[in-house]
């Protein structure tokens, strides 16, 4: 290999597992199993003979020293809290809490995540040819974060080693179904699937001038988070031909469907299920996350992508005219 990238040392026996930039030289890797015992079979590894991992640590140590301002310090222990609820899927208390805390730090956690993106794409553009850079993008490449014109432009830096990571691949398929598949009138393809009371549902039969289809699943905090003000938006415009078809993925049944009758949403649901896994129709549309949302008219033409409340407010007013 004449070119670094991340690999993944698995011990099996023990259930323990490293990280590190392997590269073309003599490198030297010291594991303490103690450690593992800190992270849950992970050992951090200490690296020399790298300069992958030499650079992977400097741009890594940047990062966290944005994430450790004091200004962020409201998110210290707020991850746990989301893993905890996880776990606790059938704690609704906690749910709740974990919501309400989740929308009282959107504009900061949003403050957060620009100044980190800013900062990844600068280590792009000053290693374009490395791989390092891809390892530490994260969500930043993705529709969240950026328009197709900023994500065209960075897809452009990568040269050379950099498009040979195999993490490369995932920039390059987010980049496809972003700006080139599920583009702005592109047209979805049609499926079928399995409602609640176990009869077929096909998109292209759904009555409606426009369609929602927003992919969740049971377990997805900030899916259930966003259903208030769908609820909101689907009883003031269903009368005019506004639907929404939930689609449950990566998600049990039993579990999909006491979040429906827990939630009381009254809009067409099915389920594409593959437990623990993403179905074959959030595959087909490209899901890149929870919630993926897709508006569209009545050909299926894609309208609108992942709006965000006040955008999706915007588009349906302009739609239907008030």
């Amino acid at each position: 290999m004449n070119y670094d990238d991340f690999v993944i040392l698995n011990f099996t026996d023990e259930k323990l597992s490293s990280r590190l930039f392997l590269e073309n030289s003599a490198i030297n890797i010291d594991l303490d199993v103690a450690d593992a015992e800190k992270a849950n079979g992970y050992i951090k590894p200490k690296i020399s003979g790298s300069k992958g991992q030499d650079l992977y640590e400097r741009l890594n140590a940047r990062l966290d020293s944005i994430k450790n301002l004091k200004k962020y310090d409201a998110f210290k222990g707020f991850r746990s809290q989301v893993l905890k609820a996880k776990q606790n899927k059938d704690n609704l208390e906690l749910q709740e809490q974990v919501k309400a805390r989740m929308l009282a730090l959107q504009t900061l956690e949003n403050e957060q995540e620009q100044e980190l993106k800013a900062l990844r794409v600068q280590f792009i553009k000053d290693y374009p040819n490395s791989t390092v850079p891809i390892y530490l993008l994260g969500i930043s490449f993705s529709e969240v974060m950026m328009t197709r014109e900023e994500m065209t432009a960075v897809y452009n830096l990568f040269k050379e080693d950099a498009r040979k990571a195999r993490k490369f691949s995932f920039i390059k398929k987010t980049y496809v179904d972003y700006v080139e598949r599920f583009a702005l009138g592109a047209i979805v393809s049609d499926f079928t699937l399995k409602t609640l009371d176990g009869s077929d549902l096909t998109l292209s039969k759904v009555e409606g001038e426009y369609i929602f289809v927003d992919f969740w699943a049971s377990w997805c905090i900030p899916c259930r988070a966003s259903f208030p003000h769908l609820k909101d938006l689907y009883s003031k415009y269903k009368k005019d031909g506004f639907t929404v078809v939930a689609v449950a993925t990566s998600d049990k049944e039993d579990r999909w469907r006491k979040a429906i009758k827990d939630d009381q949403t009254v809009w067409n649901h099915v389920i594409d299920n593959n437990p623990g896994a993403q179905g074959e129709v959030a595959k087909a549309f490209g899901v890149p996350f929870l919630p993926t949302t897709f508006l569209l008219d009545n050909n299926r033409k894609i309208i609108g992508r992942n709006l965000k409340e006040e955008e999706l407010d915007e588009k349906l007013k302009e739609l239907f005219g008030y």
